[in-house]
């Protein structure tokens, strides 16, 4: 007798695995459905710089340094400013295996010393007459970031086994959904609120599915945290408008108007949007947290009955809330470190700082981020005691 439940079990435990593995497949083919059909829409890129000319970043190879005439910064000994005249191989681009000469202007802001046999990426400012210009830009810092991320996703899959190699197709494909979802439908003039939540729904869908595979468990958690963004959204909009705050005060706003002359983004929206997305991450964090504990306590204990797997998960959830906010609140903080340490040196006034639209936005973003964690602990524990235990 026990050996046929067990085989039942198992046979039902293998039939789940595979289902998931379908859905699996079929939402990266879904995904991979959309990115075509977005790389197949109208759109016009624009890489034209001033006076119609064209620029491109390329990598070099550095031959011989040709002329330098070099000093220490007055800011810090380890800085040296002035400038270079470089003999370079390109290695990328229309020039590639050319050797020609840059130029290299170093500033206390970019010192970048130039050394024989050192990659580097340089500017080609080309114009339309065929004569171009090429200067040094910066380090040739990407071998070293495709290191650092793959030493970062290797010690995932180390310490966490196949957990942590579903984690890592977690990230990738969240990545992927953020620059070939999200930004080119942004710059094709969508709304981003509407696209960001759209984003928030697939990926949530995605990882959760990825690393639960297909369950009552990993539907509660797609759905508390789809909830919770969502809500959070929606009064973000509200006080935004209260507080007269939109994508026209960021600073980037004047960059952003340019780009949107050029392809019709809704700039308005932009700061609503990286917020959802930035707040994603910790959502989902506490959902699936909420979602476990009543999941294991529902399977220790069958007949709980709903109300009290709800209170079980609120009390979870208020252990999480002062953490996670204070995460949240924190980071952006960090973040805007530098703008606080000039603002602090200034000595600015309190009702010049509080009405700042840089103080405003930052108090938007941390607390929007916080409150959607916060609802997310009701949201979650409410819809995954109803589904465990329905009525």
């Amino acid at each position: 007798m026990f050996r046929n439940t067990s085989a039942k079990i198992q046979s039902v435990a293998s039939s789940l695995k595979s289902f998931s593995f379908l859905v699996s497949a079929a939402l990266i083919f879904f995904t991979a459905i959309i990115i075509i059909s977005i790389s197949r829409m109208d759109y016009t890129k624009y890489s034209k710089g001033m006076a119609g000319a064209t620029i491109t970043y390329e990598k070099c190879r550095i031959l011989s340094i040709l002329d330098e005439s070099l000093k220490k910064s007055t800011y810090s000994s380890n800085i040296l400013v002035g400038n270079q005249k470089l003999e370079i191989k390109m290695l990328t681009g229309k020039h590639k295996g050319e050797t020609l000469t840059a130029s290299n202007y170093l500033s206390t802001y970019n010192s970048v010393v130039a050394q024989k046999g050192q990659k580097l990426t340089v500017i080609v400012d080309e114009l339309d007459s065929g004569k171009f210009k090429i200067r040094v830009y910066n380090y040739d810092r990407a071998p070293y970031i495709y290191l650092f991320a793959f030493v970062f996703l290797l010690t995932m899959v180390v310490v966490s086994g196949k957990k942590g190699l579903m984690s890592c197709l977690s990230l990738i494909y969240t990545f992927v959904c953020i620059l070939l979802i999200f930004l080119p439908l942004i710059m094709r003039g969508y709304s981003p609120v509407w696209v960001a939540i759209g984003l928030v729904i697939l990926v949530t869908s995605a990882n959760m599915i990825f690393l639960n595979g297909i369950s009552k468990k990993t539907f509660c958690a797609i759905m508390g945290t789809a909830s919770g963004v969502i809500l959070s959204g929606i009064i973000l909009i509200i006080f935004s408008k209260l507080m007269h705050v939109s994508g026209f005060n960021l600073e980037e706003a004047e960059s952003l108007l340019f780009i949107r002359q050029k392809t019709g983004l809704g700039v308005e929206n932009i700061l609503f949007a990286g917020i959802l997305i930035a707040s994603m991450g910790a959502v989902m964090d506490t959902a699936l947290s909420i979602v476990s504990a009543i999941n294991e306590l529902h399977a220790n204990m069958p007949n709980f009955g709903a109300m009290k797997l709800f209170k079980a998960g609120m009390n979870v959830g208020k252990d999480m809330i002062g953490t996670m906010s204070n995460t949240l609140i924190l980071a952006f903080a960090g973040a805007a470190l530098s703008t606080i340490i000039v603002l602090h040196f200034y000595s600015v006034q309190y009702n010049h700082l509080i009405n700042s639209n840089f103080v405003a936005i930052e108090i938007a973003q941390a607390l929007s981020g916080s409150m959607a964690v916060v609802l997310t602990i009701p949201l979650t524990a409410a819809i995954t005691a109803r589904i465990l235990e329905p009525v």
